[in-house]
């Protein structure tokens, strides 16, 4: 795992993005998958996947996730979180959308107080 990891954790300090990176985020060992979803989120690469482990049994790995997420912020990761999310941990994906909510603007969009 620690080569695995060192890997993941490379790519994304050097920003270079590679396809296997998406493979690390179903690796088996819970720090290889944070460190793919954080490397993934400095290079502000989206992929289903990702949203996809807001499901991980492990907590380290779905706040990494939730972090990220949050930080891309774009209306396409909601609908990807209706399409591959279980209830299983309901609370912390409701409080996740809200996060990307309030912080995505779709274009064009006008704040009201600057509307008038």
């Amino acid at each position: 795992p620690k080569v695995r990891w060192s890997a993941a954790y490379s790519l994304g300090y050097l920003k270079h993005y590679d396809n296997r990176l998406v493979k690390l985020l179903k690796d088996k060992n819970y720090e290889v998958r944070r460190a793919a979803v954080e490397s993934l989120g400095k290079m502000n690469h989206y992929s289903h996947e990702l949203v996809s482990l807001l499901n991980d049994e492990e907590w380290h790995v779905r706040s990494a996730v939730k972090s990220v997420l949050v930080q891309m912020g774009n209306f396409q990761i909601l609908n990807d979180i209706k399409k591959y999310c279980t209830i299983k941990y309901e609370g912390e994906i409701g409080e996740t959308v809200k996060k990307i909510i309030s912080q995505s603007k779709p274009k064009g969009y006008i704040a009201p107080e600057k509307a008038v």
